[in-house]
């Protein structure tokens, strides 16, 4: 009984319970990190097999031993439990498979495990947090970078600190950002804070990689910075005119879901995916969209959101997509947006439930923002960089972008050296040794770009300046 009751899913909302199999999920945790930075993984490979052989020998031994009356209760649970041992076991296998490049092998249990998926998410709920998110884990995981990130938000005011987090694969071991026009446009922190001065609309880009390849993200027209933005957010759909797809009773009809409290709530349980349209009133500025699930409202975390999409539209007929989410666990989400104008917001959600009820419930829709049709700023240019005068401000500029971290300490270093030997040539006028050295310079800037030491960026801006020196000397 003790392997059994350890995989029994439990309400664990509100503080009630605790998770299921929290040791075997440590375990879990402990071998995706592991296998992620190709590290010895063999201690937790044995014990997720014991673990697996012995759901599987469990949910055997309960139904041969069990009462028949409390077989009777147990029965659809210990079934489920030994899909998910034997499927468990699947999973592990094909994650070997695809991280030792046994690729029929891989495609094969694969095939296998997607085929089971829908009757592993069916039924009792039984190792959800633990067992059965190991196998999605495992159909998801990739031995190659895989980048993303968040950001706390995508309108600011001028020098607001914005707060970006990274987000990838744990397989992703080096990361590079690029903020072009922010303050400090590189920077290889995990999770940097970046403030942009002037007001303009910046892009993001954010770069991964491993010994096995790279991954880049690039969000264009992402981060809009104004004037106007020292002025709080408002929820731009409270109290609104809003329509929906269908309510479960008078008192949960869809305009709950913009009343401002969390005691009322819109329900919706028909048949397919559920929507919820709101009428802004007129042309807003959007930027985030904040929703209130099951959870917030006091109910078991089952019932939050799983999937959802938000579109925005300026004629209520053609909508734009914003967010798509297809794993949500959480009780609030607030989901940041690139700034975009619009009237209509529409909430479609695909999978109201953790499980198998199909009955929507959201306590809140926010949209937050803007008021009125107000004029932005235009998309930032990168002007050409100001030309350094001299080898002494060249080594200035290579010593900032090393403290930005788009040259590592290695990279600076040799590039200093070179440096101070051109400015002891300057000093004394010596012309065809000052050129002799900055050409050596820029066969070092082509060694570093050729080694991924530096980037394209950071190459074509010090070549640059390396040949407008050489051009002075000449």
């Amino acid at each position: 009984m003790k392997t059994f009751a350890n995989h029994s899913s439990r309400m664990t909302g509100k503080g009630i319970g605790r998770e299921d199999a929290e040791n075997v999920r440590k375990t879990m945790d402990q071998f995706w990190e592991k296998l992620s930075k190709r590290k010895d993984a063999t201690k937790e490979i044995n014990q997720l097999n014991e673990e697996f052989a012995d759901i599987v020998e469990a949910a055997d031994i309960l139904k041969e031993k069990l009462p028949a009356e409390t077989l009777e209760e147990s029965s659809e649970n210990l079934d489920k439990l030994k899909l998910l041992g034997e499927n468990g076991k699947l999973a592990l296998d094909m994650v070997l498979a695809k991280n030792n490049q046994v690729d029929d092998a891989y495609k094969k249990l694969k095939k296998k495990l997607k085929s089971n998926l829908p009757a592993l998410n069916r039924g009792a709920r039984v190792s959800e947090k633990t067992v059965l998110a190991f196998i999605k884990e495992a159909l998801d995981f990739d031995p190659l970078p895989v980048v993303s990130f968040d950001v706390s938000k995508t309108l600011v005011a001028p020098v607001e600190k914005i707060q970006f987090k990274n987000t990838s694969s744990l397989t992703t071991e080096e990361i590079e950002w690029t903020f072009k026009g922010a303050k400090v446009e590189h920077s290889t922190a995990q999770n940097p804070k970046v403030v942009y001065e002037k007001e303009g609309i910046y892009p993001v880009k954010l770069v991964g990689k491993n010994p096995l390849g790279k991954d880049k993200v690039v969000r264009q027209e992402y981060i809009t910075v104004t004037d106007l933005a020292k002025s709080e957010k408002t929820n731009l759909a409270l109290g609104k005119e809003i329509t929906a797809s269908s309510n479960c009773a008078k008192t949960e009809k869809s305009q709950f879901a913009v009343d401002g409290s969390t005691q009322t709530k819109w329900c919706a349980n028909d048949s397919g995916t559920h929507k919820l349209t709101v009428d802004l009133g007129g042309t807003n500025v959007v930027s985030e969209i904040v929703m209130k699930h099951a959870e917030a409202g006091g109910e078991p975390s089952s019932s939050n959101t799983l999937a959802y999409r938000i579109q925005i539209s300026k004629d209520g007929k053609n909508f734009k997509d914003l967010v798509k989410v297809t794993d949500n666990k959480s009780a609030v989400t607030n989901d940041q947006i690139p700034v975009i104008k619009g009237r209509y917001v529409r909430l479609i959600v695909d999978k109201p439930t953790q499980g198998d009820d199909n009955a929507a419930r959201i306590y809140e829709f926010e949209v937050m923002g803007l008021e009125g049709d107000v004029e932005l700023p235009p998309k930032y240019e990168p002007g050409n960089p100001r030309l350094v005068e001299n080898a002494a401000e060249l080594n200035a500029l290579v010593e900032q972008l090393g403290k930005e971290g788009a040259i590592d300490e290695a990279g600076v270093h040799s590039l200093i050296l070179h440096l101070t030997a051109i400015n002891h040539y300057e000093n004394k006028q010596l012309a065809d040794k000052v050129v002799k050295h900055l050409e050596s310079f820029k066969q070092m800037l082509e060694y570093q770009l050729k080694n991924a030491v530096i980037s394209e960026e950071v190459y074509h801006n010090l070549m640059m300046n390396a040949d407008a020196l050489i051009e002075k000397w000449q």
